[in-house]
């Protein structure tokens, strides 16, 4: 037997597939596009797992949290039917590195709270139909 190279087995096996290269290329395209699109699911998921504000710094979160929670309720006046609680430390305070607050917005009338909310980086918004 005599020893082949790498170039020299791939093009054997090549032959073979060659009467089949639709299904071949097909499948080839399909990888590549679930390649490209995998990390797209991640980014997709992050805002329905995150209902917080994610800081590296505890002090400058805690900070940031106060300025916001003060806005609302400025925003959306006390005793409207929606209450601002909090900041509070979120309850997995430290998570990789990254310390996590929350603001919680209660009460009766809460879709005229969401074009109030923040949306800057960092923050994340999390509703909960059941509370």
């Amino acid at each position: 037997m005599q020893h082949m190279t790498s170039t020299g087995l791939y093009l054997r096996l090549l032959h073979y597939v060659k009467p089949y290269w639709r299904v071949f290329a097909l499948s080839v395209l399909g990888m590549v596009i679930v390649a490209i699109t995998e990390p797209a699911l991640p980014a997709l998921m992050k805002p329905l797992l995150d209902g917080t504000f994610v800081h590296k710094d505890d002090h400058e979160a805690e900070i940031e949290t106060f300025r916001e929670a003060r806005r609302l309720s400025d925003t959306l006046g006390i005793g409207d039917g929606l209450d601002v609680l909090g900041p509070t430390p979120a309850f997995l305070h430290r998570l990789r590195g990254e310390y996590r607050w929350q603001i919680t917005v209660r009460g009766t009338d809460i879709e005229r709270a969401f074009p109030h909310l923040p949306r800057a980086r960092g923050w994340s918004i999390d509703v909960d139909p059941g509370a």
